[in-house]
């Protein structure tokens, strides 16, 4: 079993760096290492579902544990950030997001919220016969009959219908969360988005302030998403 240090472990994980030495390395998936976190500790540290891996493998093993719509069985499966966690047997549904303090935690999501997932465009690809492929920033591709989105922006993606439900531009005005960087967990509206030769960078405001930062930070939200 692959193991990683937990002082060298992401600073989002909710692990004791101290007292414990190892801690499991997550499973290649649609989130890289600092990205995500594994499914034991999530269910362990975050929603206190389970004490020992042994429960939680047992757990899992039962399909008690759906990401995304999918029952996953591996313990070490990276989850990342709003990714959906579904448990049907407590008829409960979370979002995982990143707060202020910059760890990992969960907003329980109720109703048709429970079906959506906002996906950040990262690229996009042409296709034959005029289709766009819209390259999404957890691995996933969706295919477009009409392209007209933008890198940067974000769709709402509804699981159970497999379409997408609606579509957030980045603009000025729009209500972001910032995913990485200094800034990461804040969420604020956009101010500004300045241009430059390298890296486009985006002025937010919140309830603290103004603060700027690089703009393919910036993740495009409504209400639904974060409250």
């Amino acid at each position: 079993m692959a193991h990683l240090k937990t002082l060298n472990a992401p600073k989002l994980w909710p692990v004791e760096r101290k007292k414990t030495k190892f801690t499991a390395k997550s499973s290649p998936g649609p989130h890289p290492l600092t990205k995500g976190i594994t499914l034991s500790l999530l269910l362990r540290e975050i929603l206190n579902y389970a004490k020992t891996t042994r429960e939680i493998k047992k757990i899992i093993n039962t399909k008690q544990i759906i990401i995304d719509k999918v029952p996953r069985k591996d313990h070490k499966f990276p989850v990342g950030i709003m990714d959906l966690i579904e448990i049907p047997k407590l008829n409960k549904s979370y979002r995982l997001i990143v707060d202020n303090n910059k760890k990992f935690v969960v907003n329980e999501v109720n109703g048709e919220n429970s079906n959506l997932k906002p996906l950040k465009i990262i690229g996009k690809t042409t296709l034959k016969k005029n289709k766009t492929q819209l390259n999404l920033f957890d691995g996933r591709n969706v295919i477009v009959e009409k392209d007209s989105y933008k890198v940067g922006d974000t769709i709402i993606y509804n699981f159970a219908k497999n379409n997408i439900q609606s579509y957030l531009k980045l603009g000025k005005k729009a209500r972001v969360y910032i995913m990485d960087g200094k800034y990461q967990g804040r969420i604020g509206e956009v101010e500004d988005i300045k241009k430059e030769a390298k890296n486009d960078r985006i002025v937010i405001k919140d309830k603290d302030g103004k603060f700027e930062t690089l703009k393919k930070y910036a993740f495009v939200i409504d209400e639904n998403v974060i409250s």
